[in-house]
């Protein structure tokens, strides 16, 4: 099934149950954006449209990132479930915005992560036992999602001193040692303090930092992005092409 939303540009393939060739459907449908669930034959004809902007790959059987060496001006990559066990993002390290991984359970090591100086939102999300990135390589992170997985300590936060969002629900961290998050001097939003630091840590910092709102939700993406909202609607509502 595939879904074309021609206001948004955004092409949707779902491919889980049926065979889709990528190949014939973007030359189809002009888009920038394109949502794949499954893996449609000719993934690699992705890289021939060098205008795609947004890429999320949802259970596709990949074992790394090769099908998008073509997307020089890609900002937003999400890539969830599936075989995925190596990232090179060199294709995309000058323009990638935001990056998100999810439930990528071969992912073991995100120290391959390039420079990316405009890399704003970063979310891994349900993966164990990586070797972390070199946070200094995204000087401009604002926002930060840590969702269930775990790390030595949380020392690297000295690298994001213009992160503003701090997620870290259901985060192990080996030395339990939250000040680092202390000296975040623009952080504004922190959500699973008390989940992973317990209540009495949580209202410390609450006290040494009244100027963060500490475990009352976060913004999320349709308050930043409202036509998220309406495109959602509007793909509810399309007629679908076979």
């Amino acid at each position: 099934m595939v879904n074309h939303i021609p206001k948004y540009k955004h092409l949707v393939v779902l491919a889980e149950r049926e065979r889709h060739d990528l190949g014939e459907e973007l030359n189809r449908f002009p888009c920038v954006r394109v949502s794949i669930n499954g893996t449609p034959d000719n993934l690699g004809a992705l890289s021939d449209y060098s205008e795609i902007e947004e890429v999320s790959l949802q259970s596709c059987d990949v074992s790394d990132l090769s099908a998008l060496r073509g997307l020089s001006r890609l900002r937003r990559l999400v890539v969830a479930f599936g075989p995925l066990s190596s990232l090179e993002l060199s294709f995309c390290s000058s323009t990638l915005e935001v990056l998100a991984l999810s439930r990528l359970r071969r992912l073991k090591d995100l120290s391959t992560l390039p420079l990316m100086p405009k890399l704003e939102y970063l979310e891994v999300s349900h993966i164990h036992s990586i070797v972390p990135p070199d946070f200094r390589l995204f000087p401009n992170l604002r926002q930060l999602s840590l969702w269930n997985t775990d790390w030595q300590s949380l020392g690297w936060l000295v690298d994001l001193p213009h992160l503003e969002t701090l997620h870290i629900s259901q985060v192990k961290v080996e030395d339990r040692d939250w000040k680092p998050i202390l000296g975040l001097k623009r952080l504004r939003h922190l959500h699973g303090m008390q989940n992973v630091f317990r209540s009495a840590a949580c209202k410390e910092f609450i006290q040494l930092r009244p100027d963060v709102r500490v475990d009352q939700g976060i913004p999320v993406d349709l308050e930043k992005h409202p036509q998220t909202k309406e495109f959602l609607e509007e793909l509810s509502r399309t007629r679908t092409v076979k």
